[in-house]
């Protein structure tokens, strides 16, 4: 019968890959987060050119430049932030897989990190970690952009405006990203 034959097919798909099961995007943080490093490394190249030799690195409350940096070192440090800061929350997440439970701060703590539940648990963390990381890398290829706008200007002169935009899309994202790992780990299977 092959309506019998779909309906077990389905059944089967259904039971090795649940529909809330961390296993369908166990992937999907690292890819993406591989994707951004991709898309700023070309940003990072293919901009290089378009910054003056002296860089305004930063700026006043006003917008104004009071700090400057050569063009190649402002780039070191743009590709160092992008890459550096997710590896170091990856690596501070990481952290928790050798540290003592008391140390771990999560909601329902002495659930998820039992002996029976912590390997995935904190597979779980390393993996939001990365989603974390991505928003830091986003937030710094907008300050990059926003920067490399205000050195186009004549004289150098930063939009604070972009910069709050910036700043209130980052902290919206910052609060989606706690408020979904807080609702993950608050309840227990």
């Amino acid at each position: 019968m092959p309506g019998v034959d779909a309906r077990a097919k389905h059944l089967v798909r259904q039971k090795s890959h649940p529909p809330n099961s961390m296993i369908k995007t166990r992937h999907s943080p690292l890819l993406v987060l591989l994707l951004l490093w991709i898309v700023f490394a070309v940003l990072l190249v293919v901009t290089y050119g378009q910054w003056p030799a002296l860089v305004a690195t930063h700026f006043d409350l006003g917008g104004n430049p009071d700090r400057w940096m050569d063009r190649a070192w402002n780039s070191v440090a743009y590709a160092a932030l992008g890459i550096g800061m997710p590896l170091v929350i990856y690596g501070g997440f990481s952290l928790a897989s050798v540290l003592p439970a008391q140390f771990v701060n999560l909601p329902r703590r002495e659930y998820w990190l039992a002996p029976e539940r912590r390997a995935e648990t904190l597979g779980e963390l390393r993996r939001q970690s990365l989603w974390f990381g991505s928003l830091i890398l986003l937030f710094v290829a907008g300050l990059y952009v926003i920067t490399l706008d205000a050195n186009q200007q004549q004289p150098a002169k930063l939009s604070t405006t972009a910069v709050l935009i910036l700043l209130a899309g980052f902290l919206l994202g910052v609060a989606i990203w706690v408020a979904s790992l807080f609702r993950r780990f608050w309840k227990t299977e």
